[in-house]
């Protein structure tokens, strides 16, 4: 995957997973499980995107653009919506009961959709270029599902449509996680071509969906940490990447 970038995102990035342990709990960060029982670099499917150039220079490139779609964050049957309802957890179909601290409460949902998510996009957003399309970013035709376990259903053309212009979907849930300390966590589900994310699903576990001020750089850190996942940033993909400085290719 092919990514223009300042030097710098790549030690904020490593920073930002020490922001996990301020949390007060021994947080976990379950992507590379989720990569293991995905077999997610081998099976990720590809879209293949119409670009005039192959390889970022500081003269082909321009800010990677991130549509957060955030319809399922309180509108999922895959999430808590009240004390004692049975939803399906993860892949392998587990049943859950849920309790009070697993239902999204109406200020979580608000510091989400209006701080976290977007003054995460914006960091990312003025870290990381791509060489746009030609045409309009397409996600892959015939798939209407992304992420992991019970995926998130979408419709491939509200996205695939002349004037939406993107070079990351990636859509945003709330359900609990039945593994302990597990405060969020982040897949791609879509790639192009050369290897470069360009859908995915950000899920945050309620139950560490803290409110306090005093805990807002911490949550902005979560946030930023699983939608660098979805980009490619993960033990299991750096032996794809193809990084090339902010000045030029390398």
């Amino acid at each position: 995957m092919h990514y223009s970038c300042y030097p710098l995102l790549i030690v904020i990035f490593f920073l930002v997973v020490l922001s996990l342990v301020s949390h007060g709990v021994e947080a976990e960060c379950m992507h590379d499980h989720i990569v293991d029982e995905m077999d997610m670099v081998l099976e990720l499917p590809i879209a293949k995107q119409d670009y005039a150039e192959q390889y970022p220079t500081s003269s082909n490139t321009r800010p990677i653009r991130i549509l957060v779609d955030t319809s399922a964050l309180m509108n999922d049957k895959y999430a808590c919506s009240q004390v004692g309802s049975v939803i399906v957890l993860d892949g392998s179909g587990t049943k859950y009961i849920c309790t009070k601290g697993d239902i999204l409460t109406q200020e979580q949902y608000n510091l989400l959709l209006n701080n976290f998510l977007p003054a995460a996009t914006q960091r990312l957003q003025s870290a990381l270029s791509v060489i746009p399309p030609t045409t309009t970013l397409k996600l892959k035709e015939g798939i209407t599902q992304c992420g992991y376990g019970p995926m998130v259903t979408y419709d491939a053309t509200k996205y695939n449509t002349v004037g939406v212009d993107y070079d990351l979907v990636l859509f945003i849930t709330s359900r609990p996680v039945q593994q302990a300390g597990v405060i969020a966590f982040g897949t791609a589900c879509q790639q192009d071509q050369f290897g470069r994310p360009i859908a995915g699903q950000l899920n945050f576990n309620p139950s560490y969906v803290d409110t306090k001020e005093a805990s807002h750089p911490e949550e902005l850190g979560t946030c930023i940490h699983e939608m660098s996942h979805v980009l490619g940033f993960s033990a299991s993909q750096f032996q794809y990447f193809n990084i090339m400085p902010s000045s030029g290719r390398s």
